[in-house]
Parts: structure tokens; C-alpha cells; sequence
């Protein structure tokens, strides 16, 4: 019970301090190309409309992400997104100073 509640007052904490940071991708379900996105959401990090150039490398970071796994065949879509935060979580800190909570979000739906 007390480690629950340990890692929900850390996510808070974060949350608090840093904000969050959500990036959504769709991809086709079957060859696993980029069919829309991305869609950049920021809560309490930056405004997006001050910063384009940041916006567009989040975005560029999860397509690149997505698109070597699958190029290496060693794609799956948690380890993508694993790897996607880990990315962005360090291109945010060198850019910002700040530690946001990263979501990244891959949606898989079947293409006509």
C-alpha cells in the first residue's frame, strides 16, 4: 500500500512542477505505417503556440521512434512508446529544464 502511494504523490509532484506532455500517433494496425498525427497536448509545460520548433521535434522524435523500429523489425507498441518517452523526455530537459510527465500514445486501427 505505502509503494502505491509513494509513486502517486511522485506523479503529482511532477505533474505539479513540470506538467505533462501527450503525443498521439495513429498507425496502421497491419503494416504499421503513419496514417495521422502527430497530436502534441502540453498541460502546464509550455505554451505550444510559443513553441513550434519544440512541438515539431516531439512529433518528429515519436515518427522517427516508430519508424526505425519498424524498419529493424523489432517493433512492439510498448516499446516504442517506452522508447518514444525516453527521447523526448531528454530533448525536453535540454530544451526547457523541466522533467514533464511524457505520455506517448500509439492508436493501431485497422486501415480500409
Amino acid at each position: 500500500h505505502l509503494d502505491t502511494t509513494g509513486l502517486v504523490l511522485r506523479d503529482r509532484q511532477i505533474l505539479a512542477n513540470d506538467g505533462a506532455l501527450i503525443i498521439g500517433m495513429m498507425i496502421s494496425q497491419k503494416n504499421k505505417q503513419i496514417l495521422g498525427g502527430p497530436d502534441v497536448q502540453s498541460r502546464g509545460l509550455i505554451y505550444l503556440k510559443d513553441a513550434d520548433g519544440i512541438v515539431a521535434e516531439i512529433g518528429n522524435i515519436l515518427e522517427k521512434t516508430i519508424t526505425t523500429m519498424v524498419a529493424e523489425k523489432r517493433y512492439s507498441n510498448i516499446d516504442a512508446r517506452n522508447e518514444a518517452r525516453d527521447g523526448i523526455s531528454k530533448y525536453i530537459f535540454k530544451q526547457t529544464g523541466k522533467r514533464p510527465m511524457v505520455l506517448p500514445v500509439i492508436i493501431e486501427i485497422k486501415a480500409q
